[in-house]
C-alpha cells in the first residue's frame, strides 16, 4: 500500500508540475482562440508531419527487432511496432513507463523474457541519448549565437549574485555527495550487495549488458542496418519538425537550422520527468522560436500546435495498437 501511495504521489506531483509550467507559459492567452486558430492552420503540413513521425516509429520498431536476433528471437516488425506505440501512449500517461510497457507487450506477444527485452530498450535509449548529444553539439556549432541567447533567457533572466553562487553550491553538493557515496560503498560493500534494491540494479545492468551485446553481436549487414535506421529515425525527427513550419504563415520562413535547434530542445524536453514533456516542451520550443525572430504569441502557438500533433498521434495510434496487441496470437 505504501509503494502504491508513493507511486501515485510521485506521478501526481509530476503532472502538477507539468500543468503549472504550462499555465505559467500560457497565462493571459485565450486558449479558446488558440484552438480555433489550430483549426485554421494548414492541416496538410500537420498531416505530413504526423505521417513522417509515424514512419520514424516504424523505423524504431524495425531497428529494435534487429536487436533480438543475437538473442535468438525472430520477431518481425509488426509486433515490435505495436509495443513501441503502446509505449509512447504509456509514457504520455505516466513518465518512464513506456520502456516497461514495451517489454511487457513483447513478452505477452512473443514470449521474450522481460529482462532481455528491457536490456535492449535501455541500450537503445543509451544510443539515442548519444544521438541527442550529437544533435545538441551540432546545433551549438552551427547556431551558437542563437542557442546561447535561448539559454541566457532560460537561466539568466533576473539572475542575482545569490543565484549565480547557487550553481557552485549545487556543484559542491554533488561532488561531496559522490565522495560520501564512494566511502559508504567502500566500508559497507557486503551489506549493500545484500539489499534488494542493489540486486534489482544489478539485474537491470545485466539486461543493459545483454542489450549492448546484442548490437555488437549483429552480423555485418544487420549492424549496418541498425545504424542506417538510427540515422533515418533522427533525420525523420528533424524533417517532422521542419515541415510543421509551413503550417503557419509566421513560421514558414524558418530554415532547417532552426528546425535542428528545435529538435535539440524538444529532445531535452521529452527527457524531462513530466507527462509527454508538457510545459517543458512548450517553454523550450517557444523560447527557441522567439530567438529566431518569431513573435511571442506565434511562438507559443507553434509549440502548442506541434506538441498537440504528437499527442494526438500517441493517443490514437497507441490506443489502436494496444487493442491489436491484445488480439494477436502469442508466438513462441
Amino acid at each position: 500500500m505504501k509503494i502504491n501511495f508513493l507511486s501515485i504521489l510521485k506521478y501526481s506531483i509530476s503532472f502538477l508540475i507539468a500543468i503549472a509550467i504550462f499555465a505559467y507559459i500560457y497565462q493571459g492567452q485565450d486558449l479558446g482562440k488558440m484552438f480555433s486558430d489550430l483549426l485554421a492552420t494548414k492541416w496538410q503540413w500537420i498531416a505530413l508531419s504526423m505521417s513522417l513521425s509515424l514512419l520514424s516509429h516504424v523505423g524504431r520498431a524495425w531497428r529494435w527487432s534487429l536487436m533480438f536476433k543475437p538473442l535468438g528471437f525472430q520477431v518481425g516488425i509488426y509486433r515490435p511496432f505495436l509495443a513501441v506505440m503502446v509505449g509512447y501512449l504509456a509514457n504520455f500517461i505516466l513518465p518512464r513507463m513506456g520502456e516497461v510497457t514495451r517489454c511487457t507487450i513483447l513478452q505477452r506477444t512473443n514470449s521474450i523474457p522481460f529482462q532481455q527485452s528491457f536490456g535492449t530498450v535501455i541500450a537503445e535509449r543509451a544510443i539515442d541519448f548519444i544521438c541527442l548529444v550529437i544533435v545538441t553539439l551540432l546545433t551549438i556549432f552551427l547556431e551558437f549565437d542563437k542557442l546561447e541567447s535561448v539559454l541566457n533567457d532560460i537561466f539568466n533572466q533576473g539572475q542575482t549574485q545569490e543565484a549565480s553562487n547557487l550553481k557552485w553550491i549545487l556543484l559542491g553538493i554533488v561532488l561531496i555527495g559522490s565522495l560520501i557515496a564512494l566511502g559508504i560503498w567502500t566500508f559497507f560493500k557486503k551489506k549493500i550487495q545484500a539489499l534488494d534494491i542493489y540486486k534489482k540494479i544489478v539485474w537491470i545492468l545485466l539486461g543493459l549488458r545483454d542489450g549492448f551485446m546484442s548490437v555488437l553481436k549483429l552480423d555485418k549487414q544487420d549492424r549496418v542496418l541498425f545504424f542506417v535506421h538510427t540515422f533515418a529515425i533522427w533525420f525523420l525527427y528533424l524533417v517532422t519538425f521542419y515541415v510543421l513550419f509551413f503550417a503557419l504563415t509566421e513560421t514558414s520562413g524558418l530554415d532547417i537550422y532552426c528546425a535542428l535547434a528545435g529538435l535539440a530542445m524538444s529532445g531535452v524536453a521529452i527527457v524531462a520527468p513530466v507527462q509527454g514533456g508538457i510545459g517543458v516542451y512548450h517553454y523550450l520550443i517557444s523560447k527557441t522560436l522567439e530567438t529566431y525572430g518569431i513573435g511571442e504569441n506565434a511562438a507559443k502557438f507553434f509549440a502548442f500546435m506541434s506538441h498537440n500533433s504528437q499527442v494526438i498521434l500517441w493517443i490514437v495510434v497507441g490506443s489502436i495498437c494496444l487493442l491489436l496487441s491484445l488480439l494477436v496470437k502469442k508466438s513462441n
